[in-house]
């Protein structure tokens, strides 16, 4: 059977969460489907701004399926989903890890790493607990796997490039009967030992479980593995403090404050990610340009908000309940995130 040419019409909407980020960065603050086609129109902005989907992206890290958040192990709650194995294409039956944001098939017997990468095409991932029923089981479906451009030059793993992993879903439990493609951009794997709330950005640590986050390319938390700010790599609070920078979370509270197709330059503090910045030696001299400094509570301070013809700073100020002062080079140099209007 080809697994890859069943499909049905079914829309999904996403879960409301932040921005993506490129160079001159566009900002996306549309829903999107889960279930979609692979060949998307470029997001536009009201001045007529277009960039590619893997560039400008979505206001959404997750696909919308009732469990964001696959645990690596047995189900520990009634809620909870978790994979059971990896089905390869040949039938072979493996454990399921994922090492370097690859899927990883593991030999039951002995442990050893015997499927990697591209060699997972055609393997079916079964998973279970939380609505699936054992008259209705569901799984995903690992169609293809290619190669995006990182956004980070420190990535632990080897390359430039991150992998992507076009995945199907078959779930009987919720009527998706037949294959059907999740993300047009593709899933972007994370596991870690941390979750994310969907409203308030906060990241909170698992005490060890690890999960696989569902993590569309285009989408904010595949961004985040694409700018090297995966768990691996960063603290907590930096993870945090990316999340407010890409969705303009000025207050640190979840409340988006930017849309569609904005253009938008960032650099880190390490100053080893930073896409149309200018030298962290010339921050003082282009102060003018700047947006705000970052970190996880929020904007550390506010020069000209990222929609100024939108909200004036009164009305940052006012939502957040507190002032925001404006930036100096002391303050963004201690900032984990600075960003620029292009």
């Amino acid at each position: 059977m080809n697994r890859r040419k069943h499909t049905i019409s079914l829309s999904v909407s996403l879960s409301s969460i932040a921005m993506a980020a490129t160079i001159a960065t566009c900002f996306d603050d549309r829903y999107l489907d889960v279930l979609q086609p692979k060949n998307t129109p470029q997001y536009s902005s009201a001045r007529g701004d277009t960039c590619p989907p893997d560039e400008c992206g979505s206001n959404g890290t997750v696909l919308a399926l009732p469990w964001p958040n696959i645990a690596l192990g047995a189900v520990s709650t009634s809620h909870e989903v978790a994979v059971i194995e990896l089905e390869a294409a040949d039938g072979g039956r493996f454990d399921l890890d994922i090492v370097d944001g690859q899927f990883v098939g593991v030999a039951k017997d002995t442990g050893q790493r015997s499927l990697v990468g591209a060699q997972v095409t055609g393997s079916i991932i079964h998973i279970t607990g939380g609505q699936i029923a054992n008259d209705a089981p569901a799984h995903f479906i690992v169609d293809e796997v290619s190669f995006i451009g990182s956004f980070s030059r420190s990535l632990s793993r080897s390359g430039d490039t991150t992998p992507v992993y076009h995945l199907s879903y078959v779930g009987g439990h919720q009527g998706i009967e037949a294959a059907q493609p999740l993300c047009a951009s593709g899933v972007i794997l994370s596991k870690s030992s941390e979750l994310y709330d969907h409203e308030t950005l906060a990241v909170s640590n698992t005490g060890g479980r690890q999960y696989w986050t569902l993590a569309c390319a285009d989408h904010m938390l595949g961004k985040l593995e694409r700018m090297g700010y995966g768990s691996d790599h960063v603290t907590t609070d930096a993870r945090t403090a990316t999340l407010r920078m890409l969705r303009a979370d000025y207050c640190g509270t979840g409340q988006a404050f930017t849309e569609d197709g904005t253009p938008l330059y960032w650099q880190n503090r390490a100053g080893d990610i930073s896409h149309g910045a200018p030298p962290a030696a010339h921050i003082a001299a282009d102060m003018e340009h700047v947006e705000a400094g970052w970190d996880q509570h929020g904007a550390t301070c506010l020069n000209t908000p990222r929609l100024h013809n939108t909200y004036a700073r009164a009305d940052i100020e006012a939502a957040c309940g507190r002032p925001l002062p404006r930036c100096t080079a002391d303050v963004l140099a201690a900032s984990e995130w600075t960003t620029w209007h292009p």
